[in-house]
């Protein structure tokens, strides 16, 4: 098939990004639309995102880039390293969207201080509608709701989900997390008050947050945060925490290296805020933050707003094993 149209004018750092985009398909043997789909997978990218990705004067989101290179990189004979690809076109992107790119030769890592975030389905296989895509429209929608200052240094998506590494630009952490706290609550409610959801589950999304230092080469980030996040993400305190509760759209997770009670706390928050402290399989123990929302009424279409509104809540259940071990702060 012939080449995609090219967008018209564009800066000097989004064309470079854009000519490398459409170089890379044409030296994949020009793939059509439907067969990049089938290469990134049902329900990760629509054919009208990839598409907008080669044609659009807009700047492709890196989480789309990251997984659309990597596939094309992999049918070019002869080609370079997939992961080499992905780099470059890191280095491309950084300096399309106004953020300094590192040396195009592989660096070595850095530490960064980061905020990591976790936002996944809790019920994604009982959902009524492509959970892997909706998500993802989740995400896209959130971070340009809430954080159009905020670098995302990393992004991975994944069937249920996606993992979030940002970089607070003025902004302090505990902020950047409400701000993606009301962007969702909002997002959910909207969602279940256009789509009258009658039958359970009811699509439930969990945010987990934690900060601290990662090492990043550039590509991809590492460390002890993310392993500790990961570790406390597939705990029982976490998995169990609010699933199931029809009038909680979004549940909040934070750690006390995120949380400020001045910014999500009572004043500032339609949730209650409920300290455990977290030991998954005898990893190094970490305070969570609980927020149990506020109950405007019965109706699950209406549940997860952000609007004030006042609820006694009360802490969920929390197992308790050899291997996990969960005090209440």
């Amino acid at each position: 098939m012939a080449g995609f149209k090219r967008p018209g004018s564009l800066p000097n750092e989004a064309r470079a990004l854009n000519d490398a985009l459409h170089d890379l398909h044409a030296r994949a043997g020009r793939p059509s639309l439907t067969t990049m789909v089938s290469w990134i997978g049902a329900g990760v990218a629509s054919r009208s995102r990839i598409h907008e990705a080669f044609i659009s004067a807009r700047v492709p989101d890196w989480g789309l880039l990251d997984v659309l290179v990597e596939q094309l990189a992999d049918k070019v004979p002869a080609g370079p390293d997939s992961g080499d690809e992905v780099h470059r076109f890191h280095q491309l992107w950084l300096a399309a969207t106004g953020h300094p790119a590192t040396d195009s030769a592989h660096p070595g890592p850095s530490t960064l201080d980061v905020l990591l975030v976790i936002a996944e389905w809790v019920n994604a296989p009982l959902l009524p509608f492509p959970a892997t895509q909706r998500i993802r429209q989740l995400v896209d929608a959130a971070l340009t709701d809430s954080a159009a200052d905020t670098l995302v240094v990393n992004r991975r998506d994944s069937a249920d989900g996606s993992l979030l590494v940002l970089q607070g630009d003025g902004r302090s952490y505990p902020e950047v997390l409400a701000r993606l706290m009301t962007a969702f609550d909002d997002l959910l409610a909207s969602d279940r008050r256009a789509n009258h959801y009658r039958r359970r589950p009811y699509p439930q999304l969990r945010l987990l947050a934690h900060a601290g230092q990662v090492e990043y080469d550039g590509t991809e980030c590492s460390g002890a945060l993310l392993l500790a996040l990961h570790a406390q993400n597939e705990s029982m305190t976490v998995r169990d925490a609010l699933v199931g509760d029809d009038d909680v759209a979004v549940i909040v997770i934070a750690s006390d290296q995120v949380f400020d009670a001045d910014l999500l706390g009572d004043g500032n928050s339609a949730r209650d805020w409920i300290p455990v402290t977290n030991v998954p399989d005898d990893t190094t123990p970490l305070k969570l933050w609980i927020g149990t929302p506020a109950r405007r009424s019965a109706d699950p279409a209406t549940a997860g707003s952000s609007s004030r509104a006042t609820w006694a809540g009360s802490m969920p259940a929390a197992p308790t094993s050899d291997q996990e071990k969960v005090c209440p702060s």
